[in-house]
């Protein structure tokens, strides 16, 4: 070979070495470069500012003096979450001057009941001690040994004491609550009895020194309020429109009430609370409101799932029908719709001559009654009709009244006199004019007739023409539509109480929280039975005082009875009577036995008391309503009433006003629509005997226990007043 072409090949190697080498190096050196930067970028990314990465072509030395080890170890996670493992070597190191991190303090304090119990991590001072005396005061603490709370010994971070001394005035006013703090925070959360409640805790946590400056969030949760009953009423007209009633059962419903009623309402007041019939509630208001909305003009009222759809007078008739049609397709079971049009007056002709005006009712051999004739307005003659059904029975009456505006003064009393007199008769009628009445019929027994001529008397103003055409009957008695539907209500409160009873705390005059629901069933089944007169019998055990059993057994059945008028009985004649423990039905000497006797109990009465003769109506008071201004009551005196026998109850004088054994109760002086006749208790006389007079001649209060005294108060009789403070009188 050639010397020339030997050294040009050497020459060729060499250069080929050289340029390998160069581009190796370059390539390592971009790759430790690159590696360098990714971890410098994770290592600050994970905020450990102390560590530092050096790369040796594939491998990586980690280095630097970490504070901690929790330090090191993450540094280490945040490289090894970037490259292998077997590439990275570890040359950090751990400081020795770091100072251990400040403790964090936190406690938790659970309220339940009478009992306190904390937890967490406290610095010890002074803030601390007045807490554990603050809770001291509410009931049992647990104490530190127990290991659930520690006790640092450290200094109190920024706001710390003020945490405490909030969370202590929070557990002061709270029974069951979760406290939280931590320093600076405070979070609360529990249960209050109402919303007054919940407010008047917030507006006292406000005005504690720090609130302002702490972090708080309160969660009071307060139970929403019963109502009873559940309404919706709303009417329209072509003037204005409004919403008399509203309620919701939850915080939607209310909303989508709202919303169907739109923005012409104004704020309407519509609370939420239980007690809704279903839960379809504001679907059915909505479908009412939108009935109401498509006529343009009426009324709407929604009682519980009974709903009332009346129409504007004179409105359009089919329009009417259509849309209550399409309303009582829509509501779901089992609400029911009463639908009812109002047609307009015929316009009167100039040349017609203005009747005069005119009633008249009649009491068919079934016991219907059917009445027709003029009534000044819808009060008038809702009034009528309560009175005819009262009277004859729910589903007996038959109302084909019309208003008329122009009636004589005294039209009301006409009426209710007329209709007074047609309850004597087994069967017939009566014709009403301005100034006469007519009387035709059967009556079972020939006193009645001259009742009927006294009633009328009595009842009218001197110089009403009087015509009497009743013949005499034994053998036909007066219709009693609504007895057996009394018997039935009777049935069916035994059975509820034969389930349940309403009971009272020991030594108390206000039954418990569970016969609430007690008493609201036996209130529905009485609102089915007006006319019907009960006795509300109270009774006890032998434990104690006869005196004081008797006491009590009285005012528990007053109560009874009060709790009945709240709940809307209407028309339902209610004596309260207490025996005390005179008429066990079960051994004294058992638990059970005398469990069994504090009882209430509800028996059917007839109008006139067994115990009492009859009283004709000529015996009552001798005096002629007047319809715009009733007349002046007097407190008569009561009758005497005996306690003797078998009967043992407190002296009472009948609730409703005593009269001849078939005739009804005088409701000539206007009633509140609203609530129906008052039940009132009249005092016995100063000389009705007693059976514990004797036993407790000798005593006074100073001899009574507390509770005693609270029995014998509670036992008094209330007095005799109409709710516009007046005397009532015998007809009342």
């Amino acid at each position: 070979m050639r010397p020339v072409a030997l050294a040009f090949g050497v020459l060729s190697l060499l250069a080929s070495g050289w340029a390998s080498w160069l581009i190796a190096g370059k390539a390592t050196d971009y790759v430790e470069r690159e590696t360098e930067g990714e971890l410098t970028a994770a290592l600050a990314e994970a905020e450990i500012p102390w560590a530092s990465v050096a790369s040796d072509g594939l491998l990586v030395t980690l280095s630097g003096e970490a504070p901690s080890e929790r330090d090191r170890f993450q540094a280490v996670e945040a490289v090894i979450a970037k490259i292998s493992s077997s590439r990275l070597t570890d040359e950090t190191s751990i400081s020795t001057d770091t100072p251990p991190p400040a403790p964090k303090l936190s406690l938790q304090i659970l309220r339940a009941e009478d009992a306190t119990t904390l937890l967490g991590q406290v610095s010890e001072g002074r803030s601390y001690d007045m807490l554990l005396q603050a809770l001291e005061q509410r009931g049992t603490v647990a104490p530190p040994e127990t290991g659930m709370v520690e006790i640092l010994d450290a200094d109190a971070p920024t706001g710390w004491s003020e945490s405490l001394a909030l969370a202590g005035r929070a557990a002061n006013l709270l029974d069951d609550a979760q406290i939280s703090l931590t320093p600076g925070t405070l979070n609360v959360t529990a249960m209050v009895d109402s919303a007054e409640e919940r407010d008047r805790v917030v507006e006292l946590l406000k005005a504690t020194p720090g609130y302002e400056t702490l972090n708080v969030e309160l969660v009071l949760t307060a139970p929403l309020p019963t109502i009873s009953p559940f309404r919706f009423a709303m009417e329209t007209g072509e003037s204005s429109s409004r919403v008399r009633q509203c309620a919701a059962n939850t915080a939607s419903a209310r909303q989508a009430i709202l919303a169907e009623l739109g923005d012409g309402f104004g704020d309407v007041d519509c609370p939420i609370g239980i007690g809704a019939p279903t839960e379809d509630w504001a679907m059915v208001v909505s479908e009412a409101v939108r009935s109401l909305q498509v006529l343009g003009a009426g009324s709407v009222e929604i009682v519980n799932t009974d709903i009332a759809l009346v129409s504007a007078i004179g409105g359009d008739e089919a329009a009417f029908r259509k849309e209550a049609a399409r309303l009582d397709a829509a509501l779901p079971a089992p609400y029911t719709l009463n639908a009812a049009y109002r047609p307009a007056p015929p316009e009167p002709t100039e040349a017609a001559e203005v009747p005069p005006a005119f009633f008249a009712a009649r009491r068919g051999d079934d016991g219907s009654v059917e009445m027709r004739g003029d009534l000044r307005d819808s009060n008038m003659q809702r009034t009528a009709e309560s009175y005819a059904k009262a009277q004859f029975g729910f589903q007996s009456v038959v109302d084909q009244t019309q208003l008329r505006e122009e009636l004589p003064a005294l039209w009301y009393t006409h009426i209710l006199a007329g209709l007074e007199a047609l309850s004597l008769l087994s069967t017939g009628e009566i014709e009403i004019g301005e100034d006469s009445i007519d009387v035709r019929g059967e009556v079972s027994d020939a006193r009645f007739t001259e009742e009927i001529r006294t009633l009328i008397a009595r009842k009218l103003p001197p110089g009403t023409e009087l015509a009497i055409d009743v013949t005499v009957n034994p053998v036909v008695r007066p219709a009693n539509v609504s007895g057996a539907r009394a018997e039935l209500c009777e049935a069916q409160i035994e059975t509820i109480l034969s389930r349940a009873q309403i009971t009272f705390p020991p030594g108390e005059t206000e039954f418990d929280e569970d016969s609430a629901a007690i008493v609201d069933g036996i209130a529905r089944i009485l609102q089915e039975c007006p006319g019907s007169r009960f006795e509300i019998g109270g009774h006890t055990d032998s434990q104690g005082r006869e005196s004081s059993n008797l006491a009590i057994s009285q005012a528990r059945a007053v109560t009874v009875l009060n709790a009945l008028l709240d709940k809307d009985v209407k028309l339902v004649f209610l004596i309260a009577k207490g025996y005390g423990e005179t008429q066990p039905i079960a051994d004294n000497d058992t638990e059970e036995g005398r469990a069994a006797n504090r009882r209430i109990e509800f028996r059917l009465v007839s109008e006139t008391p067994q115990d009492e003769p009859p009283v004709d109506a000529s015996e009552d008071d001798d005096q002629t309503p007047v319809e715009s201004e009733p007349p002046p009551q007097t407190n008569p005196e009561p009758a005497d009433t005996d306690t003797g026998g078998s009967s043992g109850g407190v002296p009472l004088t009948d609730v409703a006003p005593t009269r001849s054994a078939n005739a009804p109760a005088d409701l000539s002086t206007p009633q509140d629509e609203e609530t129906g006749p008052r039940i009132v208790l009249s005092p016995p006389s100063d000389d009705a005997p007693s059976e514990t007079a004797e036993s407790e001649t000798d005593a006074t209060d100073e001899d009574l226990t507390p509770t005693e005294n609270a029995l014998e108060e509670a036992a008094r009789p209330l007095p005799r007043t109409l709710d516009d403070g007046s005397a009532p009188s015998e007809d009342n």
